[in-house]
């Protein structure tokens, strides 16, 4: 048995019995803080013009794109859904390095709307393929690289290969058996998209991660493999897709080590914020010092924060984002957000809290260190993401300086202190659609997407995730 052909034969043989409840249930909540993140985004002015690009090269079809009442075909509504999902970079992140959910949640929904597919059939396939993606996620290894006995970040960046994920999801749905299940691995791999220089960050843009082609990807190999395209069918069984991937290293053993035992998708950080993972600690620390400490906005003199050495460097130092995207990697910009009071979700990429010269002068308070010691803690780890990220946060007033340590971050699924309940991920689904959805529909929505392997077909829900007021005119000959 090959690697790859193992991945093949779980994704194909894997039944929703044989999955645990609590893993099922953690998979449903996912879904719904996926959904959330997705209609979160979809008010926002900066997803009209990729919705209506999207529309423009699609014909009628099946698939709802999030938040619109168009409907278009399935590899597009990945990839415009995907996009939505991640447009607020509030999406989940697994061990906090992959970003697979969006890659297989949308392939997921799209080819499970297109056949109106039972819930159940619809869970297990997102389960198996997040478990697909997060296990090439681990072989490939952390962000970081390890070079003469030192950590350093990564100069490539990308989540393409997650890919491999959502192809088996929306294979699982189209009907593969377990032979094509092989090849569509094998095509995934090959539509991996390359991964990016770390412009794609430093010179920061809506179209980061590559999430949304790595979607439309997974949904045309599921439907090239169903037709009886051939892939390569050993792609995961040596180290050249490492390579090509811009990976030092590749650990197979990864991929099959506690397979159907170990569940990657109870693990994954649910994210409290709009921003990058990475500032998170630091993010809770300042939360819970302005709440216990009764600090007011205006009476903060200094923030001063030590922490992981991205903090130190662009954009995450930036002080006066430029635009929203840029603003959901800065640190100093969050930590005045979240000094202010701002719910975290649409409002944080308002342009005018951007250019709010309350929120620069805050932001204009904030310092930043690196601790050192989180890069030894990387190198004993590695190739294994390092899980432990000791934060500090100073808060220095005309009444008192106030500090307080952490190092784990809330929403860290994998750390019992830290989880996310599923009130607070109710919550925080509520909050991102509440300018698409109505009160009903978001009840409604939630006990669908909670009791998912119970309905009898996914539009049922999925026809709920629209708002009338959202319209575009659209290029589409009909």
């Amino acid at each position: 048995m090959t690697h790859t052909r193992t991945l093949a034969q779980f994704a194909f043989r894997t039944m929703l019995d044989e999955v645990p409840g609590q893993v099922r249930r953690d998979a449903c909540l996912v879904i719904l803080d996926g959904l959330g993140c997705a209609l979160g985004a979809a008010g926002l002015e900066q997803s009209r013009m990729m919705v209506q690009a999207v529309i423009g090269a699609s014909g009628q079809g099946p698939c709802q794109i999030i938040g619109w009442p168009e409907r278009i075909t399935p590899p597009l509504a990945a990839f415009i859904n995907a996009k939505l999902g991640n447009l607020m970079d509030m999406d989940d992140v697994w061990l906090n390095i992959g970003h697979q959910s969006p890659v297989v949640l949308y392939p997921t929904l799209a080819e499970g709307e297109a056949h109106n597919a039972r819930g159940a059939d619809v869970l297990v396939a997102f389960i198996v393929g997040y478990e697909v993606a997060s296990r090439v996620v681990a072989a490939l290894g952390t962000l970081f690289n390890v070079r003469d006995g030192k950590t350093s970040p990564s100069h490539l960046t990308g989540f393409g290969h997650a890919i491999f994920g959502g192809a088996v999801a929306a294979g699982r749905l189209v009907g593969l058996d377990e032979e094509k299940m092989l090849q569509v691995l094998g095509i995934a791999g090959i539509y991996s998209p390359a991964p990016l220089s770390h412009k794609s960050v430093m010179n920061m843009s809506m179209t980061k991660y590559q999430l949304d082609v790595a979607a439309m990807g997974a949904v045309m190999a599921a439907r090239l493999a169903e037709a009886g395209v051939t892939g390569c069918t050993t792609i995961l069984d040596d180290e050249i897709y490492a390579r090509a991937m811009g990976k030092t290293g590749f650990w197979p053993e990864a991929i099959t080590a506690g397979l159907g035992e170990e569940w990657a998708i109870s693990k994954t950080s649910i994210k409290p914020y709009p921003h990058c993972r990475h500032t998170h600690y630091a993010l809770d620390l300042l939360s819970d010092l302005m709440a216990l400490n009764r600090i007011r906005p205006d009476e903060i003199e200094a923030i001063e924060v030590t922490g992981l050495g991205n903090y130190v460097v662009h954009p995450w130092s930036l002080k006066a984002p430029a635009d929203p995207f840029y603003a959901q990697f800065s640190l100093p910009y969050a930590l005045a957000l979240v000094a202010m009071g701002v719910e975290p979700g649409p409002d944080w990429m308002d342009p005018d809290l951007i250019t709010s010269k309350k929120v620069q002068s805050l932001a204009a308070r904030v310092s930043t260190k690196e601790n050192p010691n989180i890069l030894s803690e990387m190198l004993r780890s590695y190739p294994h993401p390092e899980m432990r990220i000791p934060t500090k946060v100073v808060v220095r007033t005309g009444r008192g300086i106030f500090e307080a340590n952490k190092e784990y971050a809330r929403g860290d699924q994998f750390e019992l202190s830290e989880r996310m309940g599923e009130d607070q991920i109710v919550t925080k689904f509520k909050t991102n659609s509440a300018a698409i959805l109505d009160k009903g529909a978001q009840e409604t929505v939630i006990e669908m997407v909670l009791n998912l392997e119970k309905i009898s077909g996914i539009k049922q829900f999925m026809d709920l995730l629209v708002s009338r007021e959202l319209k575009l005119v659209s290029n589409r000959a009909d």
